[in-house]
């Protein structure tokens, strides 16, 4: 979680809401010198103070607004606010809406890592109960099986509810997740693209990427997902 910053040698202190949306700045004296307010999917409605920083909806927990304004940059990929959808295809689709954002419940939930990791619940805590059973019944005991059973069936009823539903619903959610590799996601297209665009996102992509140009392999991965994200954030 970020809580402060020095720019410039300028040192300020990030004050957020509930769901980590910067909503003012603070300087080195803990005055306020910015005031941000946004609309439900990250828009902003106004924005009072004249500091600069990418870190604004969602920001303290990683969201990071790109030069153009209209994308937000999630880790593994880019929200464009303004349509309140992401760019690319969620990686759990079809468990999760190829490019819908946070179940459309932008109020009250929100995804941090890109991804909706909608396994990672139930398959946490089915780890958790394996490990505990491990810890009791290590592999290669003799007479494994009567052991596991032995612990299984001694604990409480609830708990074994609990255990074999987390681990029904961890098996579930990547069986399906293993699926979507053979079912092709859904194709959107945002608006026309302009031909003219492509000469200006090609000079945001090398400078959005540059801090990326030591390290080739990754540089060249920044720009084939940068192009195509600015050029459908030019598009009308």
């Amino acid at each position: 979680m970020v809580v402060s910053e020095t720019r410039n040698g300028v040192e300020s202190d990030y004050v957020c809401d509930a769901q980590g949306s910067t909503i003012g700045l603070l300087d080195a004296s803990g005055a306020m010198t910015d005031r941000w307010e946004y609309w439900p999917y990250g828009e902003v409605i106004t924005h009072t103070g004249s500091s600069v920083t990418p870190l604004t909806f969602l920001g303290v927990i990683g969201y990071f607004r790109d030069v153009l304004g209209k994308l937000q940059y999630v880790r593994a990929r880019h929200l464009r606010t303004d349509l309140a959808r992401w760019l690319t295809v969620d990686p759990l689709w079809p468990i999760q809406l190829a490019y819908g954002y946070a179940r459309s419940s932008p109020a009250t939930r929100t995804d941090p890592s890109g991804r909706n990791p909608v396994c990672l619940g139930a398959c946490a805590g089915c780890a958790s109960c394996a490990i505990d059973l491990l810890i009791v019944c290590p592999p290669g005991m003799d007479n494994w099986a009567q052991c596991a059973s032995d612990v299984l069936s001694n604990l409480p009823s609830w708990l074994q509810w609990l255990c074999g539903g987390a681990c029904a619903g961890c098996a579930a959610c990547l069986a399906v997740v293993a699926a979507k590799a053979v079912i092709p996601p859904p194709v959107v297209t945002i608006g026309p693209i302009l031909a003219g665009n492509q000469v200006i996102c090609t000079l945001y992509a090398n400078s959005y990427c540059r801090f990326l140009i030591d390290l080739p392999p990754l540089y060249y991965d920044c720009i084939a997902e940068a192009i195509p994200a600015c050029m459908l954030a030019l598009s009308p």
